[in-house]
């Protein structure tokens, strides 16, 4: 039990959401500064033997390392990545970094053994230009050594960022929350039909708190004399979505599979994971997607 709570809690961490290579800054970044970085690193302090190489010849393999490191990261940012990335989360991001890095290893291989070639006396430290393949490993390694701390530093910079950004937003709503908590209850009468117009839940619309999705069926939630209720309906959340744009303004959709009342938010929380709401009248907290986040947190500034 354990082990399956670590695998689902890991398979949802790979899952979250994470926007890192959409950041045209980190694109540039990565293509740009992070190529310069590792010339000046390489040049001054000589790893991997690159120190044996005459300034001339050391010139010319640490500049052609970075310029072609930095076309690969560029052509995979700005152009591979609309084509191979679909979704952009945790996951996705790492295993893309690791392919970048190891193609980065692929030409630097190639480079060092064209180069080493014509220096036998002076080829770099555990790499044999004559035997590529027997190479690789160790280029890699030497590669992933190089990125992996810029790497590290930029993925907890941009986190950092993120959460304070986050906090930011949620402070500024909390406090908005916070001042219209008093406002006068709107009376106005909410009416949700079923697929079939058949079958109707009529409550007023500032007593609904939220509206979920189950299977071919909607959830909807409500509070009455104090107390929580619900009920079922034989219909879709874009129904419902479309039928409450009728007849309110303040109930809206947050999550491809939720609808929530935004005038019974009472506080907005923010992580790396996202955004969630709690709402008056219910313990559970209502996730907003990414497609949503925008109008929802515009909403709740007003």
């Amino acid at each position: 039990m354990p082990r399956l709570t670590i695998d689902r809690s890991l398979k949802a961490y790979l899952s979250s959401p994470y926007d890192l290579l959409k950041d045209n800054r980190i694109k540039l970044l990565f293509s740009v500064a992070l190529p310069l970085i590792y010339f000046l690193f390489l040049w001054f302090l000589g790893p991997f033997g690159l120190a044996l190489f005459p300034p001339a010849v050391r010139l010319t393999l640490i500049g052609s390392v970075c310029v072609a490191g930095s076309a690969i990261f560029a052509f995979h940012l700005y152009i591979l990545q609309k084509i191979f990335i679909k979704t952009y989360n945790v996951g996705t991001t790492a295993l893309w970094l690791l392919w970048i890095h190891a193609v980065v290893a692929v030409s630097n291989l190639t480079i060092y053994s064209r180069v080493a070639a014509g220096h036998t006396s002076m080829r770099l430290v555990a790499v044999d230009s004559s035997n590529f393949l027997a190479s690789f490993p160790s280029m890699m390694f030497q590669t992933f050594l190089i990125g992996l701390l810029p790497t590290v530093i930029v993925v907890v910079l941009y986190n950092s960022f993120l959460l304070r950004k986050k906090i930011t937003v949620v402070n500024a709503i909390n406090t908005g929350i916070r001042e219209s908590l008093n406002r006068v209850p709107e009376m106005t009468s909410l009416s949700l039909y079923a697929s079939n117009l058949r079958e109707v839940i009529t409550v007023t619309a500032e007593s609904l708190t939220y509206i979920t999705s189950q299977e071919n069926y909607i959830d909807v939630h409500w509070t009455e004399n104090g107390r929580e209720k619900h009920g079922l309906l034989r219909s879709t959340l874009s129904k419902a979505e479309k039928d409450i744009a009728r007849q309110c303004e303040f109930i809206k959709r947050c999550h491809h599979g939720f609808i929530v009342n935004l005038h019974r938010v009472t506080s907005l929380a923010g992580n790396e994971a996202g955004y969630k709401l709690q709402i008056s009248g219910s313990d559970l907290p209502i996730p907003i997607s990414k497609k949503y986040k925008k109008i929802v947190l515009q909403s709740l500034r007003r």
